[in-house]
Order: C-alpha cells, then structure tokens, then sequence
C-alpha cells in the first residue's frame, strides 16, 4: 500500500513539475535577466574614468586630417554615443588627428582612454600597440602581410565583393591599466564604419550583450569578429552580424 502511495505521489510530483516548467517566465525573472544582461554589456562596452580621445587614421602627408566617409561614419558613431551618454565634447572627449605616416601619438594622449578607428595599414597607432603589445588580443589576429585577413579560431576571414570583416575589441589600455583601448576596424573601411555602428548605436546593444555573455573575459574584456555585408559598390551595408561560431 505504502509503495503505491509513494508511487502516486512521485507520479503528481512529476506532472506538476513538467507542467510548472511550461509556464511562462514571471515578468519579475524577465526583468531580472535583462537588467543583468545590460550591466554586463555596459560593463565590456562602456568608456568610464578619464577624458576619451578618439584616434582614426590619417591618409596621407597633404591633408592629415581626411578621412574616408565610411571612417568619418565610424567615428560619428562613437561621438554621439558619448554625447547621449552625457559626455562633453572637448572637456570628456575630443578626436585626436594623427600624423600620418608615423607614430607620433604623445604620452598625455595614449595614456588615456583611447578608441582607435581603422586598422594596422592606416593608423599608425593601432600598428604601435599591435606591434609592441603582440598578446593585447588574445584570439583574433590581424594578417596584413599578405591582402587582409583576420585569423580566428583556427579560421581565416577575408573580405569579398560583398562582405567585409570587422574587429571590435575592447581592452585595457596598456599604456595605463587604469583606462580602456578600443579597437575598431574592417578590413576596408566599410567594415570600420560597420564596427562604429555595432559598437556605438544603441539598437545593438542586444547583441552586443550576447556577445558578452559568450565572450567576456573575468577583467571584462570583449573582442569579437563582425561579418559586414554590403552591396557591390561599397555604398551601403546591408547586414551586421557577429561571427560567435
């Protein structure tokens, strides 16, 4: 008798159990899950602490101060994030025109919070911190001995006709540990403007959160792959995904 009582019990136990498990989850534990999930993105992605300088490339030795439209995009993109964040242009953050033809970035500058705009071929700093610091990123590698490349996971990802790759990395700066370094470039410069809109628009930040999730080292840092796919005459991109595979 005890051991059929047992087993109905055992019986309702488990059928309340299965059908409690299809319910839908409480708004409350909805909330919960989201807020945690946005302080983590915040936390991988937000500039905190110190003035910002935003570092794109100079082209060439006549006019320092151009920049390709889709470059000048990126750095937009940047700007207006840390204007809705509440940052002051000039007195929290400034755009900082290089020498184009070497590293000529001084210390009061590299040693704060810097967002670099366009790769190792154009920026002359990013080429610096990538040669003097080779271990700053720990899974994704820049090739440009040979074309352009980035090497991730045991793959290789090169631009086509209608699809650029993109690096978004956010690090610690290693010339002070104290402020953050973030890295944003295609392998063409349409990849960099499409890094600037996933790493600055707000429609991203879903999924940029997931990323985060997947990706976030303990002193949370971030780097990942974008694939960047746009029509044939470079004008427009039609579609940003992050490459988490």
């Amino acid at each position: 008798m005890n051991a059929i009582i047992a087993a109905i019990v055992a019986f309702l136990v488990g059928f309340v159990a299965s059908y409690l498990a299809q319910w839908p989850t409480p708004p409350r534990t909805l909330w919960r899950m989201w807020l945690s999930r946005r302080r983590r993105e915040r936390r991988c992605y937000t500039i905190q602490g110190g003035k910002t300088y935003i570092v794109p490339s100079s082209s060439t030795d006549k006019v320092s101060r151009y920049l390709s439209e889709h470059d000048m995009s990126c750095v937009e993109a940047v700007v207006t994030m840390l204007r809705e964040s509440g940052y002051r242009d000039g007195d929290d953050f400034q755009v900082y025109f290089q020498d184009p033809t070497r590293d000529t970035v001084p210390p009061s500058v590299r040693t704060q919070n810097l967002v670099l705009v366009c790769g190792p071929k154009r920026n002359r700093l990013v080429e610096s911190v990538l040669r003097d610091f080779p271990n700053l990123l720990s899974s994704v590698s820049p090739d440009i001995s040979q074309g352009a490349a980035f090497l991730w996971r045991g793959k290789t990802y090169t631009p086509t006709d209608t699809r650029d790759y993109a690096l978004v990395a956010v690090k610690r700066n290693p010339y002070n540990s104290k402020r953050r370094l973030v890295l944003l470039f295609g392998l063409k410069s349409i990849g960099t403007k499409g890094a600037g809109s996933f790493y600055a628009d707000r429609g991203w930040s879903q999924a940029r959160a997931e990323i985060a999730d997947k990706l976030e080292t303990r002193g949370g840092e971030i780097e990942t792959i974008l694939s960047i796919d746009h029509t044939p005459d470079y004008h427009e991109i039609t579609h940003i995904a992050p490459v988490v595979s």
